[in-house]
Order: structure tokens, then C-alpha cells, then sequence
């Protein structure tokens, strides 16, 4: 796709749209919905995944054979809970989660979770995470630089402040001079994130799978690059129900508070 068209000395920009999905967390019911959203629309020029794909859900293989099968150029971004799957997290005598207290209950919970998605998917995994997945992705596109991460390029479990994203795109501008806006799309948070200033913006939808916004929908980020930079969310319905009774009938490590979870849309750890 041609990006500049050029009419006399001005410069006409042509819109790129990314369909953005982010933390599915073995939410089958959630990204099937999300991908037959997407394939309806004729104007996607790509589909960016924003990490943490399998742990936290009932459907880690199911989720993995889908994202398996995707076209070579989607984009995978790789999660702290990727992460935490190519370091077999439970194989550790004190593993370390997001600053959690050392064999905590919630901890321990999340820990066995990791390990049991490891065996629900087996050695395909290491090879998908190694061969697929980034720690981060970025376009330019005319005078825009686009980055995409799962938190941030220095870290996974925290995303960056306000005030580090307009230093390092300082240090891009230096560094590049043909950038004047710096973008940054994360996920982890599972909230929604709109910041806009002169320079830079930082954007986060949500999540797809497991949204902490005490909205019980899936979401889905749309990114649209012309003249402006346009940013939206959509929420969508799909079967909670479904999702829900497969947690009941696999019964995963953790399972409970995910039901609750996912009942609530906000973290919900009262079954430890």
C-alpha cells in the first residue's frame, strides 16, 4: 500500500488502520469474537498483537493454534506472561511476579496456572514464543514514529510513565529528525489509556480477554494513521457464559478468581 501521494508540493497521506488486540489471556470465546469483528472490515492494513496470549484462561491451546495459524506478517508482541512460560516460572524455588510477596497464595495461584498451560500446549510453545513474538514492534510512517509494546521496551510488568515516554521521544527526535510525533500503543493494564500531548500520545485498549474496567466486554483497539492520528475502542459482546463454564469444567489452577474476573471485569481474588 502506497502510503504518500504526491499532488503538486503538497503531501496527501493515505490511511493505514491496525485492529489492536491485547491480553486475550486463554479467552477463546473473546478472540474468536474479536477476529470475525476484524474480518467484517475491508480498510485493516494489520493486526497487532499486544501480548500475554495463553495463561489466565481455560483455553490456552486452543487460543495458541488460532494465533499458530495467523498470516506470517501479524505482529506478536510478547507479555510478561510469555515471559514467565519461557522461563518455567514454576520450576523456580522463589519466583518473582510483579512485585507480589514471595508465596502468596495469589502468587502461588498464578504460578500453577503458568505451569499448566505449559502442558496444555507443550514444546510447541517455546519455539512460537522464540520465533514469533517481539518485545516490541515500530513503523514510521511519513513524520510519525509508531511503537508498539506489551508495557514498555525496558520492562514487561510495568508500563511507562507519562514522563519517560516524553523523555525517550526526545531522544527519538534527536536521533531522527524527520519524526515530529512519537506514538506509543501498550497493553498490560487492561484499562483504557488516552494520553495526548503536542509530541507524543500513549494509547492502551483495554484488553480483549480480561478487561479490569468493570465493563463486561471484550475490546478491541483501532489505530488509524493519516493526516491525524486517530485512536478508538471498541467493546464488544461475546459468550462470558461459555468462557465461564469452561473454567468450571477444566477447572485450571486459579480458576476461580478468574470466573470472578471475569463476572466483574476487575481483579477479583476472594478463592485463594
Amino acid at each position: 500500500m502506497a502510503i504518500f501521494s504526491l499532488i503538486g508540493n503538497f503531501k496527501l497521506m493515505v490511511a493505514k488502520k491496525y485492529a489492536l488486540i491485547s491480553d486475550i489471556h486463554g479467552n477463546l470465546e473473546a478472540l474468536n469474537t474479536s477476529l470475525n469483528i476484524i474480518k467484517e472490515q475491508k480498510n485493516i492494513e494489520k493486526i497487532i498483537f499486544l501480548g500475554d496470549y495463553f495463561s489466565l484462561g481455560p483455553c490456552p491451546k486452543e487460543v495458541f493454534d488460532i494465533l499458530l495459524n495467523m498470516p506470517m506478517d501479524t505482529i506478536f508482541i510478547r507479555g510478561n506472561h510469555e515471559r514467565y512460560l519461557m522461563e518455567r516460572i514454576w520450576e523456580s524455588k522463589k519466583p518473582i511476579i510483579e512485585g507480589m510477596s514471595p508465596g502468596s497464595s495469589i502468587l502461588n495461584g498464578i504460578v500453577k496456572h503458568q505451569e499448566w498451560v505449559n502442558s496444555k500446549i507443550g514444546d510447541e510453545l517455546k519455539s512460537f514464543i522464540e520465533q514469533r513474538t517481539k518485545i516490541s514492534y515500530s513503523e514510521d510512517i511519513g513524520s510519525i514514529h509508531l511503537e508498539f509494546t506489551h508495557a514498555w521496551y525496558k520492562r514487561d510488568e510495568k508500563a511507562p510513565t507519562l514522563n519517560e515516554v516524553k523523555e525517550f521521544s526526545k531522544k527519538y527526535f534527536t536521533s531522527n529528525k524527520n519524526i515530529k510525533k512519537f506514538i506509543l500503543v501498550h497493553g498490560h493494564i487492561h484499562l483504557k489509556r488516552i494520553e495526548i500531548q503536542k509530541d507524543f500520545s500513549v494509547f492502551c485498549p483495554i484488553s480483549t480477554g480480561l478487561p479490569f474496567d468493570k465493563l463486561a466486554k471484550g475490546t478491541i483497539g483501532y489505530l488509524t494513521i493519516n493526516d491525524n492520528v486517530k485512536f478508538e475502542i471498541q467493546r464488544f459482546h461475546y459468550n462470558k457464559e461459555l468462557t465461564i463454564d469452561l473454567l468450571k469444567k477444566r477447572k485450571p489452577p486459579f480458576y476461580k478468581n478468574l470466573i470472578d474476573t471475569i463476572k466483574f471485569a476487575e481483579i477479583r481474588n476472594n478463592h485463594l
